[in-house]
């Protein structure tokens, strides 16, 4: 499946030696129809929905992490105090 702008998502056949120096083998075809200029606008911003929407997750896990860490530190610093007196 190819990735660059111009061919996005189009599927092609291709020998394995395609780009392997002289011996290389020159066998190229698509076999998916070329897609629209407006086609290729809706993957580009549903793939850029996918990012963001998985570094908010990411953002998410990490911010979890810190309020736990925050609240068994305050835990253990009132534990401290509470056993102290």
């Amino acid at each position: 499946m190819s990735c660059t702008y111009e061919n996005l998502g189009r599927g092609f056949w291709g020998c394995g030696n395609y780009r392997n120096g002289v011996r290389g083998c020159k066998y190229f075809s698509w076999y998916d129809p070329a897609v629209t200029e407006r086609l290729k606008g809706v993957i580009v911003g549903l793939l850029k929905k996918i990012v963001a929407m998985e570094q908010e997750r990411k953002n998410e896990r990490i911010l979890g992490i810190l309020l736990l860490g925050a609240v068994l530190l305050v835990g253990f610093i009132l534990g401290k105090n509470f056993f102290s007196i």
